[in-house]
């Protein structure tokens, strides 16, 4: 084989090498989705406006996007939700607690709190 070509294809499998690890530890940093998952039940409709104003734009810088608002719900086995069941999908956990915990959601939660009773989580999903 002439030394050129030997060089070429070793050049070749080296970038193919380069090229396999590079997109494994990619991957490897992929971090699964995230779910904020709650059920809100509302007690005081005037209370929860400053909250319903402003929610929102809370969401927008962590990348956070309504899955499920409200809706009928089907009751298939144990407890209904007792108000309005809410799923919000970020791109990880990390986003949606940084969301919970940013200065703009946090002025808002207390009223939120003051107007109904919520069970709120966070659910880590499966990466593709």
């Amino acid at each position: 084989m002439k030394p050129k070509l030997l060089l070429m294809l070793c050049i070749l499998g080296v970038g193919v090498g380069v090229g396999g690890v590079a997109v494994s530890v990619l991957q490897a940093e992929t971090k699964p989705p995230a779910f904020y998952v709650a059920d809100f039940e509302l007690i005081d409709p005037e209370g929860i406006k400053p909250y319903r104003e402003q929610f929102l734009s809370t969401l927008e810088p962590f990348g956070g996007r309504f899955l499920v608002r409200g809706g009928n719900v089907v009751k298939l086995e144990g407890d209904s939700p007792r108000g309005r069941f809410i799923v919000i999908a970020f791109d990880s956990v990390d986003r949606a607690v940084a969301w919970y915990n940013s200065p703009a959601y946090s002025a808002l939660r207390p009223h939120r709190q003051r107007s109904g009773r919520t069970q709120a989580f966070v659910i880590e999903g499966t990466a593709d």
